[in-house]
């Protein structure tokens, strides 16, 4: 069911962006290639900190109301035989998950010849260690030329699992192919 609704979502969202567009200035279609670090809360583990990898594409658009997909990772940066005992010190706690996120949004941009900035949201898929369901808000800053373009991205967003909600907040780095 939830897979139903994800779908559902992501055709709205999809088609909702082409109402959005205000202004009639072309923007060409986008790929940001990025890599970054990223903290997870929630549940009861360990090692909340990770690193992250995002790409994210943009459809073609005129005005400012934008569409695309954010499809990225995160894993924990430690590895090894390690031990952090719970609460009652009974049992070894897991690394916080490594997933993958399949994110499609909509949003808006504003954008000049040298810097563009942008602010998203929409549904995401988690999947890993325990599939899950949630959001995902992005912002970000692009400066550079008008066909490469260095970036600058923060993401916050909820994983709703069957047992348990996750939290994760990524800030990442990299270059807007356009």
């Amino acid at each position: 069911m939830r897979r139903f609704l994800f779908a559902g979502v992501c055709i709205t969202s999809m088609c909702a962006s082409s109402a959005v567009a205000q202004n009639l200035s072309y923007h060409p279609p986008s790929v940001d290639v990025t890599l970054g670090a990223n903290r997870g809360a929630g549940g009861e583990y360990f090692d909340y900190a990770g690193v992250a990898a995002a790409l994210t594409f943009v459809r073609s658009h005129s005005g400012h109301g934008i569409s695309g997909v954010t499809v990225g990772g995160r894993a924990p940066i430690g590895h090894g035989d390690v031990c952090a005992f719970d609460e009652s010190r009974t049992r070894c706690l897991d690394r916080f998950p490594s997933m993958v996120g399949i994110n499609p949004f909509i949003g808006t941009e504003r954008a000049t010849t040298k810097v563009s900035i942008r602010a998203m949201i929409g549904p995401a898929l988690f999947l890993g260690a325990g599939d899950g369901f949630g959001g995902v808000v992005r912002t970000d800053v692009a400066v550079g030329v008008s066909h490469i373009k260095f970036v600058v991205a923060g993401e916050g967003g909820i994983d709703i699992r069957s047992h348990e909600t996750l939290g994760l907040g990524t800030l990442l780095f990299g270059f807007r192919l356009q």
